[in-house]
């Protein structure tokens, strides 16, 4: 029986104490003790880093959230499945550019590659309150606890409500000079059923809105 449920907060790692009373018994007497137990979880949240808000590392160019709302619009990887809301983490993810991209990759792509590269140097955060064709929740590390806390504990069920029962990260945004060439990183993590992956997206922009390039290029996921 969980009787208690504390957090203690230390520079931005949270220890969780879950308590329960587990009885304890003698068969032959008949009596039962209950002894305190406590259950200690040291939790790294997605954007579980302190000072997620500062300005330097927080994305706050309305383009780049357009260019989110275009790879989540894909429903990727799973287009199948009716739209539901989207846990999404509140801090980038990111992995290096597709190496099977090679020679290919035509001259008027490279500064968006090259720019990737050098916002993904470290990470960042998103902010709330961006449209991004979806419906969604910003798992920040405090958004985290709470959904730890309705699963009571249980993190294979964590994203059980979400679509697709997993969570979903994106990189930082590459432009070109001209912000009509992008390149970002969708990446999607399963609490149970599956391995996670990953997918390269080069999106363009025709007539303001944003969509996957039509290249011959290796589609690359993993």
């Amino acid at each position: 029986m969980q009787i208690a449920d504390c957090r203690f907060d230390r520079q931005s790692v949270c220890l969780r104490a879950i308590c329960f009373l587990q009885p304890i018994c003698n068969l032959q007497s008949r009596i039962c003790n209950f002894t305190l137990i406590a259950s200690l979880v040291l939790l790294l949240p997605p954007g579980g880093v302190s000072a997620q808000s500062a300005a330097s590392d927080s994305i706050d160019d309305p383009e780049s959230y357009a260019v989110y709302a275009a790879v989540l619009a894909t429903r990727w990887p799973k287009p199948e499945i009716p739209q539901a809301t989207v846990a999404l983490e509140g801090n980038t993810t990111a992995r290096p550019p597709c190496t099977a991209w090679g020679d290919l990759l035509a001259p008027e792509w490279q500064q968006a590659v090259e720019r990737y590269a050098t916002e993904n140097a470290r990470t960042r955060f998103l902010l709330p309150g961006f449209a991004l064709a979806v419906p969604y929740v910003l798992v920040t590390s405090a958004e985290y606890e709470n959904l730890l806390m309705e699963s009571a504990g249980d993190v294979k069920t964590i994203y059980s409500r979400f679509w697709g029962d997993m969570s979903l990260s994106l990189s930082a945004v590459g432009f070109d000079a001209t912000k009509t060439r992008a390149l970002v990183t969708l990446q999607y993590s399963c609490q149970t059923g599956c391995a996670g992956g990953g997918k390269h997206f080069l999106m363009e922009k025709n007539d303001g809105r944003w969509t996957p390039a039509r290249t011959n290029m290796a589609n690359c996921t993993w």
